[in-house]
């Protein structure tokens, strides 16, 4: 029963990896396509609870729309800014130019120190890190 619930557990974190992944590397060329403004609020490091438990997921999002997202181990570097309650996202990556796609928009809320991020029809807790 317990090495069931580990491979399911597994296999959970393995889809929730690749979905990030897979949204994070929409990535897109041009500055204009992201929001200019960055909610001050949102500033800082996000760590991603599930169940009440911290996972090694986590966002950090800097003051001058800069961020990082990693989860087990993977590190990705975005560009992001917010509009109307909607996180714009996208992954800095070289190899696109300015032919890639537009960014992730991310519906988010924000509690105090608990952000919940919707992708793709899931939303995820965050708690403020230190």
């Amino acid at each position: 029963m317990k090495r069931t619930f580990a491979k399911k557990s597994v296999l959970l974190l393995l889809a929730i990896i690749t979905i990030f992944t897979l949204a994070l590397f929409t990535a897109c060329g041009s500055r204009d396509q992201i929001p200019s403004s960055t909610t001050s609020g949102l500033v800082g490091s996000w760590d991603w609870t599930l169940a009440g438990i911290t996972t090694e997921g986590y966002y950090i999002f800097n003051a001058d729309g800069t961020g990082s997202f990693g989860m087990a181990g993977m590190r990705t570097e975005f560009r992001w800014g917010t509009r109307s309650g909607t996180i714009f996202m996208c992954a800095t990556l070289s190899v696109c130019g300015s032919s890639c796609a537009a960014p992730t928009e991310m519906p988010y809320s924000l509690n105090g120190d608990t952000l919940n991020i919707t992708l793709l029809g899931t939303t995820y807790t965050y708690t403020r890190g230190n």
